[in-house]
């Protein structure tokens, strides 16, 4: 049985997260079925530590005001799919100036076997959230290690010393993922109970807390919008549109905030393709690899152990 620890403190970072695609599995669109489900399902998380958080709502808000047809209007409704092509570029830009990092868990559906249990109803979108956290867990895991190097930009999120963005105490990371009735909160932290009490050994269950795991609506935080650009970005190059056509302009603007391990450029880790037989579709893995090598030639900061 997990016992929790006593000497949690509050983390110094947020993680945000929205879903791409759809989770349904009945008929996936296609030349013959434009209307079917997407081919790709999946949920990105956006990483900002807690101290430059303000400045992040703050551009991104100023953004979102200045969006054509939207001076003067709200930025709660701002959603990624409701924009134009041209403010779709500018809110992607604006999203990648941040000193942020973005990291996707993505299911290829083709590629699930048929008896697999991801196929029961409602199973698809309680696995992506296992394994959006999971991945999140081991990325902040690896740079508090110290096993890794820092792509530009992260020196906000990751200062020079280990111990100044986890605490010794290492406690939870702030998890925020986008309301969806499909997985409310309550149905969230059960679940992530469930594996900490099973000694689930693929989460860092020093970094995350289920008790402070929140679901909240998409218009109630503006950094919620950032994870639904960088989750939507992905989309637009995943999952063709009725007409067959895909959009990777959105993506190659937020490339930028990637989460790349440069102990192994060719290795995207902050981009995981489940199931195993799927792989990272081509448009991606060339976009991300090109980052990638652009980042190493620039001499990347390492991490420096206290």
């Amino acid at each position: 049985m997990y016992v929790p620890r006593q000497d949690l403190v509050l983390p110094p970072i947020n993680v945000w997260i929205d879903d791409l695609g759809d989770p349904g599995l009945v008929r996936l669109r296609s030349p013959d079925h434009p209307s079917g489900s997407s081919p790709w399902f999946g949920m990105s998380a956006v990483l900002v530590a807690d101290r430059v958080e303000r400045s992040c709502v703050d551009q991104l808000s100023f953004v979102e005001r200045s969006l054509p047809g939207r001076r003067g209007r709200s930025v709660k409704r701002v959603h990624f799919r409701d924009l134009s092509h041209k403010s779709r570029v500018m809110l992607a830009g604006a999203v990648a100036r941040l000193p942020v990092l973005t990291v996707s868990y993505l299911v290829n559906k083709a590629h699930i076997s048929p008896g697999c249990r991801v196929r029961q109803k409602g199973e698809l979108v309680r696995h992506a959230a296992r394994g959006i956290v999971r991945l999140v867990s081991d990325v902040c895991a690896r740079c508090r290690d110290d096993e890794l190097l820092l792509p530009e930009g992260a020196e906000s999120l990751y200062p020079a010393s280990s111990a100044d963005w986890l605490p010794p105490q290492h406690g939870p990371l702030k998890f925020v993922f986008s309301h969806t009735d499909r997985l409310p909160q309550q149905d969230l932290r059960a679940m992530f109970r469930a594996l900490r009490d099973r000694g689930d050994s693929t989460i860092d269950w020093s970094l995350v807390d289920p008790d402070v795991i929140r679901s909240m609506p998409h218009e109630s935080r503006v950094m919620l919008h950032a994870a639904d650009v960088a989750a939507s970005s992905l989309g637009a190059l995943l999952n063709p549109d009725p007409d067959q056509f895909t959009e990777a302009r959105y993506a190659e603007e937020l490339s930028p905030r990637f989460y790349k391990s440069f102990g192994n450029k060719d290795d995207p880790t902050g981009l995981v393709v489940w199931p195993r037989s799927a792989c990272l579709p081509s448009p991606l893995r060339c976009l991300h690899r090109s980052q990638a090598r652009e980042k190493m030639s620039e001499a990347p900061v390492p991490v420096v152990r206290p």
